[in-house]
């Protein structure tokens, strides 16, 4: 019961720094693109949800959900050394957004072709993304009140430790491609396979964390590119053109 205190004070802390580490929007930058933060945050949660592959996923997850009990009984305990399951869990609980934010800070003060409003605003929509995540996944776990394998609550659907970690890995993902997201998705998958191992989720509570925390970062790592992406300037410039991979 101590130990899982401790977890729990250690989740709010990091999304309290989150929120006081994102440097909200100021009001020049809002008024520039003629929308107030609401409005910039209802733009996010569009880019997230309008993607159509989300239905193929969610349909997919939905499939795979008839292996929870088989996957159970097999990975439960077996899935991962002990010092793995370890790492997953305590990365997955505020150590992605951690890692995440030292990511996007680190490379502004490495390059220095990146101002510090842009380091400034990767952060901002990483931790966006982040907070979110977290939001939709503890309310999605109130409204659906799915026990956990163990049986200790009701708290088992989506897995939060699986959403977050997978919110910054396609955050980075979008940011700075393979570089920065092959570790953060092998980290991700880390702690979603520790909470399997440990027997606190079940695999389809795992996927569709995943899958949401897929789609919020994504969409709000999308919409910062669309917020920077260069424009063409008059005359007989020439246009810039962004392409960006998205998997």
């Amino acid at each position: 019961m101590a130990l899982t205190c401790r977890k729990g004070a250690l989740f709010i802390s990091v999304l309290v720094l989150g929120l006081g580490l994102a440097p909200l929007r100021s009001v020049w930058a809002l008024g520039g693109l003629g929308e107030n933060y609401p409005e910039h945050i209802w733009s996010g949660l569009e880019r997230s949800f309008s993607n159509p592959r989300w239905l193929f996923a969610a349909g997919t997850v939905a499939a795979l959900s008839n292996f929870d009990m088989d996957v159970k009984q097999k990975g439960s305990g077996t899935l991962l050394p002990s010092i793995l399951a370890d790492c997953g869990d305590w990365y997955g609980l505020g150590l992605n957004y951690l890692t995440g934010s030292c990511i996007v800070l680190g490379d502004g003060w490495a390059n220095d072709r990146i101002s510090k409003k842009e380091t400034l605003e990767k952060l901002q929509y990483l931790t966006e993304a982040y907070v979110l995540t977290q939001s939709f996944t503890q309310l999605v776990k109130l409204v659906t009140h799915r026990e956990r394998p163990d049986g200790s609550n009701r708290l088992s659907f989506p897995s939060a430790h699986t959403s977050g970690s997978f919110s910054v890995a396609s955050s980075l993902n979008q940011f700075y491609g393979m570089s920065a997201s092959i570790p953060t998705y092998a980290l991700a998958t880390l702690s979603g396979l520790s909470r399997i191992n440990d027997n606190k989720h079940w695999l389809s509570d795992v996927l569709s964390g995943a899958l949401l925390g897929q789609l919020l970062g994504d969409g709000f790592a999308r919409l910062y590119h669309e917020r920077n992406r260069p424009r063409s300037a008059s005359g007989n410039q020439g246009v810039v053109l962004l392409v960006s991979f998205t998997f």
